[in-house]
């Protein structure tokens, strides 16, 4: 992705003491360089909880209400509901590229850019390709999976050209050995246990979205331990 050429870093410490640690694996990439990049980057998102972040939260609320009204009473008594009976009898393809374009506002900001971006892997590593394929989907699974890829984006979308500059003949080997981390991690670590029994599909959640994507940041904050 590499990042965007209208972003500007922030100044804030946090931020300078991330784009340090990125410095620092760029020069030697290891595992425990991955760790405190990981820390300190998810100490500057702490920092920085924006409105454009809340409103990626919302999409994807939206999304998994989306499925879990799918799931419970159909798609379309779920079309009607929303609003959407112009999409009854249309394909699969063009029902979730319509509702997914504008939950995530279409990439209007960065964050909803990225969390359109995480939404599409997730459906492409569980094989969603039809409608039908949703009603087999673990909401908790999903949801879990939506995260981490948001993650591991948002930290390439901030640091990846940053890592090529740096270190350009092993850029694309520390950033994946670096995602490889993200992942591992927050698949062995984040917990979403619970979000089945949440609905999604009639109450405003972006509120639980949130506090599930600071459990993530908060699992890097954590883990390592300054020397």
């Amino acid at each position: 992705m590499g990042t965007s050429k209208g972003y500007i870093t922030p100044t804030k410490k946090e931020w300078t003491d991330a784009k340090r640690a990125a410095t620092q694996l760029s020069k030697e990439n290891n595992l425990n360089n991955r760790i405190k990049l990981a820390n300190r980057y998810a100490m500057a998102m702490k920092q920085e909880m924006t409105q454009s972040q809340s409103n990626a939260s919302k999409a994807i609320g939206k999304v998994i209400g989306l499925i879990q009204g799918i799931q419970n009473q159909g798609l379309n008594k779920t079309l009607k509901d929303l609003n959407k009976e112009y999409l009854i009898n249309k394909s699969s393809e063009e029902i979730l590229d319509n509702l997914l374009g504008e939950y995530s506002e279409y990439g209007n900001t960065k964050d909803n850019y990225l969390a359109m971006d995480a939404l599409s892997i997730a459906l492409k590593v569980f094989e969603i390709n039809s409608i039908e394929d949703l009603l087999k989907i673990s909401i908790e699974d999903l949801l879990k999976e939506i995260l981490i890829n948001y993650v591991d984006l948002n930290f390439k979308f901030r640091y990846e050209e940053q890592i090529i500059k740096k270190n350009p003949i092993q850029a694309e080997k520390i950033i994946i050995d670096m995602s490889g981390y993200i992942d591992s991690t927050l698949r062995e670590k984040l917990n979403v246990s619970g979000i089945q029994e949440i609905d999604f599909y009639n109450l405003d959640n972006n509120k639980i979205i949130e506090e599930k994507i600071n459990d993530a940041y908060n699992i890097f904050k954590d883990l390592y331990e300054e020397e």
